[in-house]
């Protein structure tokens, strides 16, 4: 699987930035939970 064509690489930039974004939103939510619990 080459990424120098155009539909590789904005397909692994689009896969990247979601797989970033759930782990992000994840942390946020459990640092939300961990703050109303206090």
């Amino acid at each position: 699987m080459t990424f120098k064509t155009k539909e590789s690489r904005l397909l692994l930039v689009l896969g990247s930035f979601f797989v970033a974004n759930a782990i992000l939103s994840e942390f946020i939510g459990v640092k939300l939970f961990s703050v109303e619990e206090t």
